[in-house]
């Protein structure tokens, strides 16, 4: 029943946008595919085969690409460049030991020597890294994370946010990388009761840098909706 409404809706637009073309360029196709409206107590709506097979498939391919849209679930590791995810997980190393004959200082005089000779290093770079997986662009996707609200509607639901990978960042603690950041556009808007709460945004997921005043983002999402975390069995 809805197929057949659906299809009667889609055939009288179509009839009627050809209508508008001159009569001599559209004269042949609408003879062709269109019939005029005839209605019988069997046959509501008169349509030729090929047409009504072309608006079925039309309406059933727009009702699964609403309904039945799949997600890739992603994990914040996989948003990273092979050479930041290198950097990040082999950070330079610390010297937290001192000698015998040391005199006092030496311990804060060796780490700082160590922090400032890896100020340019690949760990350094991937700290404040824009660098994107390149693939992921456009990617429907699902990608859990804490959300930093920035902007609300008029109901005071939020509409715009950071997704981040672990709470606070950004507020209480300094940002992740930018790519372990995501913008994320919600225009229907999302009551938020508890930044503590870790959800799961679905949507598709573009490489563009967003930045300000709080962050940088090197992603950014538009979620097609928002749902309560809940972690895979055997990770509670």
């Amino acid at each position: 029943m809805q197929i057949a409404a659906a299809a009667e809706f889609i055939y009288v637009i179509m009839y009627h946008i050809v209508a508008l073309y001159p009569q001599g360029r559209t004269a042949k196709m609408r003879n062709t595919v269109f019939q005029p409206l005839q209605r019988d107590t069997h046959h509501p709506l008169q349509l030729k085969p090929a047409l009504v097979l072309m608006l079925v498939l039309l309406t059933l391919g727009l009702s699964a690409g609403a309904v039945g849209r799949e997600y890739q679930r992603l994990l914040w590791i996989d948003l990273l460049p092979l050479e930041d995810y290198k950097a990040l997980y082999d950070p330079p190393e610390i010297n937290h030991s001192i000698g015998e004959d040391d005199e006092p200082g030496a311990l804060l005089r060796n780490n700082t020597a160590t922090a400032q000779s890896a100020s340019d290093s690949a760990f350094e770079a991937a700290l404040v890294s824009t660098k994107v997986v390149g693939e992921l662009n456009e990617l429907a996707m699902q990608l859990p994370g804490f959300i930093v609200p920035l902007e609300y509607n008029d109901e005071q639901k939020v509409t715009e946010f950071f997704l981040v990978p672990y709470f606070g960042a950004c507020i209480h603690t300094p940002p992740p990388p930018p790519n372990q950041i995501a913008h994320v556009s919600y225009p229907e808007g999302f009551e938020l009761t508890n930044l503590y709460d870790p959800f799961v945004i679905e949507g598709t997921l573009f490489t563009r840098t967003i930045k300000n005043d709080m962050a940088t983002a090197a992603y950014r999402i538009t979620a097609d909706s928002i749902l309560p975390y809940e972690a895979p069995a055997g990770e509670e």
